[in-house]
């Protein structure tokens, strides 16, 4: 505020308290600042970028189950459940999309539908997710309880579909619920009464809104403390189904996150959109790549071992009567390096290849079957890859 002089000069008629023609005024002048809308701006391009690497992933993996679905290691992570893992990993991250949209660059309508749209998507990712992840824990829990009681189970996809139509029930009813009672609507409010400083937020306009998003919360909850339920019953199971104790991570985590991050939320101010939005979409992007990541490391890295493995194993080692011989290349024929011993005693030689295809094998075969001979001792045995060979002296 300010105070600015002028004179007023009237040459038609007379002011009153006027000296002539001249008069003085004291005016008060307010000046506000230019208007302040608090966009999102360049921060909505990371959010992006950070579902599309979700989408990536989560994508890339799931072909990837699909292709090797085959192989037994896949096969112990039930590639339907984890393929719907996948795909509710998928669903979850492109609740970016609408929490990205603000009125800088679209309609109200439009910023309206998309405040609508973020408890759909989300609602429904977490159904497709938990179901999958109950289902493949209770099936887990459900073949090693009956193993220990020596009794035959047949485990299906029954209850995935039960799970996911009991989940899918109550949020459809519950979100279709609020579209039609109290949506969410795209509002613009000032920042501490300044008018000109404002932000834009969706908001609903009765306690409808407050009712069912707690019900929605009580839903999702519960169904995330079941998963991790099934989780700390399948901890103690063997190695070969490992991913079920990873998985229990997964869900801790999505629990400790759901504890510690949503508290988070409501104390950061709404006046400030871009640090919500980032906190938003920092905290879909974890809870999607913690899932995919505890899931597929593992696995990921026993089946590289394993590859290395079968390149070191080309070669075989030979015991003779307590002696090593190493790095014989099995290529060559291991046998032949026995007609340089010869005693009394039993001969022993224990073979072992890796990657022996049909015709190596028959081939070490018969020139284990001719060294036998001339070495005076009996073959038995078979050759296979990755077995044992013993020769016995006669």
């Amino acid at each position: 505020q300010g105070t600015i002089p002028f004179t007023v000069l009237d040459d038609r008629e007379t002011l009153r308290s006027c000296v002539g023609r001249d008069a003085a005024f004291d005016l008060l002048v307010r000046i506000s600042p230019r208007p302040e809308y608090n966009y999102l701006g360049w921060i909505r391009s990371l959010g992006m970028a950070l579902m599309g690497i979700v989408v990536m992933t989560s994508t890339a993996l799931a072909l990837w189950v699909f292709m090797h679905r085959k192989l037994r290691i896949v096969t112990t992570l039930q590639p339907s459940n984890v393929m719907a893992i996948c795909a509710g990993v998928l669903v979850i991250s492109t609740t970016i999309i609408p929490i990205s949209v603000d009125d800088s660059s679209f309609s109200v309508r439009s910023c309206d539908v998309a405040c609508m749209a973020t408890p759909w998507i989300l609602s429904m990712g977490l159904t497709v997710a938990f179901s999958a992840l109950f289902s493949k824990l209770w099936r887990i829990n459900k073949v090693f309880g009956n193993s220990r009681q020596m009794r035959r189970v047949r485990v299906t996809h029954r209850v995935f579909f039960v799970s996911f139509a009991i989940l899918f029930t109550l949020n459809f009813s519950l979100i279709l619920t609020w579209t039609f009672v109290d949506p969410l609507q795209w509002k613009r409010l000032p920042v501490e009464s300044e008018k000109w400083n404002s932000y834009g937020s969706c908001k609903g306009t009765g306690t409808a809104s407050k009712v069912i998003v707690s019900l929605v919360v009580l839903v999702n909850t519960a169904a995330l403390l079941l998963a991790c339920f099934e989780a700390y019953k399948a901890r103690n199971h063997s190695d070969e189904f490992s991913e079920s104790k990873y998985l229990g991570v997964a869900l801790y985590s999505w629990l400790q996150l759901t504890l510690v991050g949503c508290p988070i939320l409501f104390l950061i101010d709404d006046g400030n959109p871009t640090a919500k939005y980032f906190l938003h979409c920092s905290l879909l992007f974890v809870v999607c790549m913690s899932m995919l990541m505890l899931i597929f490391a593992p696995i990921l890295k026993k089946l590289c071992n394993r590859n290395d493995s079968n390149h070191t194993s080309d070669q075989a080692n030979i015991h003779v009567s307590g002696l090593n011989i190493s790095s014989v290349p099995t290529s060559n024929n291991p046998l032949s390096t026995l007609s340089q011993y010869s005693g009394k005693g039993a001969i022993v030689a224990s073979i072992r290849t890796a990657k022996l295809n049909e015709r190596e094998d028959n081939t070490i075969r018969h020139s284990a079957l001719r060294e036998s001979q001339e070495l005076g001792v009996k073959f038995t045995g078979t050759m296979h890859s990755s077995t044992t060979t013993q020769i016995a002296h006669v």
